[in-house]
């Protein structure tokens, strides 16, 4: 199992049963129990499998899971995952192990598309509640503490004022002053609503659907 967590992926093996593993056609009257010894070990090497996805979902706050492997074994995942994990699951068909690099490409369009649809929905959400729109409007709620996540056009090369805290920003020199800072500086308005964004742990998404910066409020 790989993990992403911010930086480098972090692969994790999750120690469970080995044996046996695979059903065969032997026949004879232990044939059925032999089968119930395979399932049993199944069961036992999903329960385990899903209780680390469990942990690492709940660790990191992934907010993807992707599962692949064979259909029986993926099924047998999916009845031990808890719900915050089987919420974030998407199925990818081609195991790591398949030739031709094809696990990686469903796993980059998995992703690809798990990042429309998150996009989407923070569009959405801005657009239902009338949130913050414009570098005046966004710079106030970033200073607030109040953004959830911020959706860019690209670059903003017009200039803010921002003082030495990185959450001082805002197009009025004088709401700065305000706010303590006794000298504020000219700086492009995209590098500092970006470190702002950071400061307060809050999203950034950059997207072609927003003809300004916007902001989607944590409340």
């Amino acid at each position: 199992m790989t993990v992403y967590g911010g930086g480098a992926p972090r692969r994790t093996t999750v120690e469970a049963e080995s044996w046996p593993l695979q059903k065969t056609s032997q026949g004879g009257w232990s044939q059925r129990r032999y089968e119930q010894a395979v399932e049993d070990t199944w069961e036992k090497n999903a329960v385990a499998v899903a209780h680390e996805i469990d942990e690492q979902v709940r660790r990191i706050g992934a907010e993807l899971v992707l599962v692949a492997g064979q259909p029986k074994s993926r099924s047998y995942l999916l009845r031990h995952l808890g719900t915050q994990s089987a919420d974030r699951v998407t199925i990818v068909e081609h195991g790591s192990r398949d030739d031709h690099g094809q696990f990686e490409k469903d796993v980059e369009r998995a992703l690809d598309e798990w990042l429309a649809r998150r996009c989407a929905e923070l569009l959405e959400r801005h657009q239902e509640s009338a949130a913050p729109a414009g570098p005046a409007r966004v710079a106030q709620a970033l200073r607030e503490g109040r953004v959830h996540a911020v959706l860019m056009p690209g670059e903003l090369p017009a200039p803010v004022w921002v003082g030495d805290g990185g959450t001082q920003v805002g197009t009025d020199p004088n709401e700065l002053r305000h706010w303590g800072v006794a000298e504020p500086v000219r700086e492009r308005a995209d590098s500092a609503l970006v470190r702002a964004a950071a400061m307060t742990d809050a999203e950034l998404w950059f997207t072609d659907d927003v003809k300004d910066v916007a902001a989607v409020l944590r409340y």
